[in-house]
C-alpha cells in the first residue's frame, strides 16, 4: 500500500493540499525535522478549522512517542483560548489576557492528560462554561460530563470517580 489515512477523503486532500502550500511558504530557519513537524501540524490545524470537512473537528490531541519520561506513548496537554480584548499600549500593569467574555464569544478549554503512560484517556475542561468531558472509551464509550466544576475540581472528580489523575495547562 502506497498511501493510507484515518477519516475521510475530503479531509484527507484538505490535510493534503494545506501541507504542500505550507511547504512552500514556511521560511523560516529550522532544521528538516522540525520544518516538517511544523508544517504537518499545522495542516492538521487547519483541517480542524475548516468546517468544509464535518467528519473532523472538535479539538487537536497531541501524542509522542518520545516523551521525557523515555516511557511510551503519552498524550501532551494542551490549552487554547480565543476571543480577547486590544491591549492598549500603557505604563500601567494590566492583563494582556482580557477575555470579552461568554456573551463577546470568548471562551478558553484545557486538555489534560493522564499523568501516566499508555492510558487511552483525556479530558477537556471548558473554563467559561466551568463543564469538562473526560473521555475514557476501556470504560465507557460515552464521555463522562461534569458539571459546574472548576479546572482543579473536574480534576479531582475524574481521580474520585475514575481512579485516573490527569494533569495540563490549567487555567483560571
Amino acid at each position: 500500500m502506497k498511501a493510507a489515512w484515518i477519516g475521510d477523503y475530503s479531509a484527507f486532500s484538505t490535510y493534503q493540499s494545506r501541507c504542500h502550500y505550507e511547504r512552500e511558504c514556511v521560511s523560516i530557519a529550522l532544521d528538516e525535522r522540525s520544518r516538517i513537524a511544523t508544517q504537518m501540524n499545522d495542516a492538521f490545524k487547519a483541517v480542524i478549522e475548516d468546517h468544509r470537512n464535518p467528519s473532523v473537528g472538535d479539538f487537536e490531541v497531541t501524542v509522542t512517542s518520545k516523551p521525557a519520561e523515555a516511557d511510551g506513548f503519552r498524550y501532551l496537554p494542551n490549552l487554547g483560548a480565543f476571543g480577547f480584548q486590544p491591549v492598549p499600549l500603557t505604563t500601567t500593569p494590566t492583563s494582556v489576557l482580557r477575555s470579552l467574555g461568554v456573551e463577546g464569544g470568548s471562551f478558553s478549554y484545557t486538555i489534560l492528560v493522564p499523568k501516566i503512560a499508555g492510558l487511552g484517556a483525556l479530558a477537556v475542561h471548558l473554563r467559561e462554561g466551568k463543564v469538562g468531558a473526560f473521555f475514557y472509551p476501556a470504560h465507557c464509550w460515552s464521555p463522562a460530563r461534569f458539571n459546574g466544576v472548576g479546572v482543579d475540581e473536574f480534576i479531582e472528580a475524574i481521580a474520585e470517580r475514575f481512579g485516573v489523575y490527569v494533569d495540563g495547562f490549567r487555567h483560571y
